[in-house]
């Protein structure tokens, strides 16, 4: 997703990991939310976004698996 300033990034990221939101899915953030934050610490090549990691538990999974997902949010 792409955004148009950095306060509507941060806001849709506490949305989307809001109680709220979060009641209704089985899947938890992996890695502190900073860790993949590239605006505040841009790579070497210059690239800018932040990654959200997730774990995932599928619905109607009986597997005690766990898939891994990967949430893009760049600006």
């Amino acid at each position: 997703m792409i955004f148009e300033n950095l306060s509507d990034l941060h806001d849709f990221r506490d949305y989307v990991n809001s109680t709220a939101v979060m009641k209704n899915v089985k899947h938890e953030l992996r890695y502190p939310r900073e860790k993949y934050d590239y605006i505040e610490k841009p790579k070497f090549t210059g690239y800018r976004g932040i990654h959200d990691v997730y774990r995932h538990l599928p619905r109607g999974s009986n597997r005690a698996e766990t898939k891994e997902g990967l949430k893009n949010l760049a600006l």
